[in-house]
């Protein structure tokens, strides 16, 4: 009898021993993390809590939703009781739930859903870099700081920032390794351009580009320098027509012609632009928004248009284009004749008479030219970085006398 005793003890001691531990309902979360809406880039911070303590083998998943299925394979595996689920940067919804797994149960969060949205502002940078003085070619140059100021409501958070500068004439220098910058604050020591001096003369247009991991463009800043020939630099205006001739009929404007002007000099000429000074403007019609930079041996294209007004008595005329540009102390001369003949005599001679290609609105008789941007030329091509409408000039000449 005793040993059937013990035989019983010891098969109801083995099943209790063995058998698997069943929490069933008795776990459960007692706290879910809430839906909450943020603006974009904004990471969010969830905690819960369940009725117990972690066992060593108990550990929790951050799981998402697709459509109607929970996803098991992208998660994240934590053993804490809080989880940062990371920003976004478009406008995006996502469900999520927490799942608590032991080794032999397991339960769930109420579902909670995060919504990011964007804002009017969420990070507003400023770039600067103080005017660079001309440098003389082959000298030594020092680097300029380039400050980069956080408006916005967030930190910056930087990862680099480069030359865009298509022909290499601008490098940037990470003087320190800058790669939060707060909300509000600036910074004028980590980063500094500086121009190598050892490219050809002329103008050029560079560009410093920062790139932040949570804004989606880099953000561009135009920087504008010139390399001179030497502290001596020559500022010179030329032209290859120092006399235009134009002919037109008694009753009709006619064909316009460019008034070409180069750079002849050695240094950067600043604001070039054309005038007429003569009392009475009766004959002549000239069209010339300013050239804002002008790089030695570049010109000035078909920027500057000289034409004669319709409406004139048949003869011959004649005025005097002054060409002006920045430190240069005496403006370029162009002398231009005017052939005015009787609308008859025209008729039968026009067809001899070819224009130069030009606008619309002169090759058709007159009229104001298009306004629109203003070429900046740097170093060999003319390029175009910002630009802006220029002014436009528009007088007449006195008839020559005799």
């Amino acid at each position: 009898m005793k040993r059937i005793l013990v035989l019983i003890l010891a098969i109801a001691f083995t099943a209790v021993l063995f058998a698997a531990p069943s929490f069933g309902d008795d776990i459960k979360f007692t706290e879910s993390p809430k839906s909450i809406t943020l603006e974009n880039r904004q990471s969010y911070v969830v905690s819960w809590k369940i009725n117990r303590e972690l066992g060593d083998n108990d550990y929790f998943l951050i799981q998402t939703r697709d459509d109607e299925t929970w996803d098991w394979g992208n998660v994240e595996v934590v053993r804490e009781f809080n989880y940062e689920i990371p920003n976004y940067f478009s406008d995006v919804s996502y469900q999520y739930r927490i799942a608590f797994f032991t080794e032999f149960e397991e339960c769930y969060s109420d579902p909670f859903t995060v919504t990011w949205v964007k804002p009017d502002d969420i990070t507003s940078v400023e770039l600067f870099v103080p005017e660079i003085e001309d440098v003389p070619r082959g000298s030594e140059t020092k680097p300029v700081p380039v400050t980069i100021t956080n408006t916005g409501k967030y930190d910056l958070k930087i990862s680099y920032v480069e030359s865009g500068d298509p022909e290499g004439a601008l490098d940037v220098i990470e003087n320190k390794k800058l790669t939060v910058l707060k909300a509000g604050e600036s910074d004028s020591t980590s980063y500094s351009v500086k121009v190598k001096s050892e490219f050809s003369v002329g103008g050029y247009c560079g560009t410093v580009a920062l790139y932040a991991s949570n804004i989606d463009e880099p953000v561009l800043l135009d920087v504008y320098f010139s390399i001179i020939d030497s502290e001596n630099a020559i500022l010179k205006l030329d032209t290859d027509t120092p006399v235009i001739t134009l002919r037109t009929g008694a009753s009709v404007p006619s064909e316009y012609k460019s008034i070409t002007v180069k750079n002849a000099g050695t240094g950067v000429l600043e604001n070039v632009r054309i005038v007429i000074e003569d009392d009475s403007r009766s004959v002549f019609e000239i069209y010339g928004p300013s050239v804002d930079r002008l790089g030695p041996g570049n010109d000035t294209g078909d920027n500057f248009t000289v034409a004669l007004l319709g409406g004139n008595e048949p003869g011959d005329y004649e005025t005097t284009v002054k060409v002006y540009a920045d430190d240069v102390e005496e403006p370029l001369l162009i002398t231009v004749k005017g052939n005015v003949y009787a609308d008859e005599e025209w008729e039968k001679i026009k067809d001899d008479v070819k224009p130069e290609k030009g606008p619309d609105s002169l090759a058709n008789g007159g009229g104001m030219p298009v306004w629109g941007t203003v070429l900046i030329v740097t170093g060999a091509a003319a390029v175009i970085c910002g630009g802006a409408a220029g002014a436009v000039f528009a007088v007449k000449s006195k008839k020559k006398k005799g």
